[in-house]
């Protein structure tokens, strides 16, 4: 059972039985993860961010998280379970005109913690493309769209492809990606 409450982290319970038995949960304020984003050595305002847990088990995954930097660059995750192991990236629609966000991985601590990440650098994006070709030749059907996303994150991007199957997608991340 997923469990969520505004300004609390949320929790994932083992799984109990159906009945006249009262179960408590106990959710408590959870870590603050946060940093700076910057581009050649400057804050970048208004771009987002992603948080998703590395083990996404089914009974432990509470779901991914999304903030965006302010003004100064600066971003807080608030209110993420604590204990466990988790990847931070950069989604990749809002980063596509700056470059892009490894992911980065890291570990939460203790309830009301914080965990300071520094500053986390653009790199340079990457631009795949390519061409959908059908084994008998005749034209992709119109619009049909192409998706990739990252092997770690949980994030992607869509491309529709023109009338000759070809598509692309700026700002991808030298890592593992997945194209359907």
């Amino acid at each position: 059972m997923r469990i969520n409450a505004s300004f609390l982290a949320p929790m994932c319970s083992d799984p109990v039985a159906a009945g006249p038995k009262v179960h408590t949960f106990a959710l408590r304020p959870g870590v603050t993860v946060s940093g700076r984003v910057l581009r050649d050595g400057k804050p970048l305002a208004r771009v987002g961010l992603g948080m998703v847990q590395r083990d996404r088990n089914v009974q432990r995954f509470v779901g991914d998280f999304e903030y965006g930097t302010g003004d100064d660059g600066r971003f807080a995750f608030t209110n993420i379970p604590p204990g466990d192991a988790w990847v931070i990236y950069g989604l990749m629609d809002s980063l596509k005109p700056h470059g892009a966000i490894p992911v980065r991985h890291l570990r939460t601590g203790n309830h009301g913690e914080t965990v300071e990440l520094g500053d986390i650098k653009v790199r340079p994006g990457r631009r795949v493309s390519g061409r959908i070709v059908l084994a008998d030749g005749k034209p992709v059907s119109p619009d049909i769209r192409v998706l990739l996303s990252r092997g770690e994150a949980w994030d992607s991007q869509t491309a529709t492809a023109g009338p000759d199957g070809t598509f692309a997608f700026v700002g991808v991340q030298d890592e593992r990606m997945n194209i359907s």
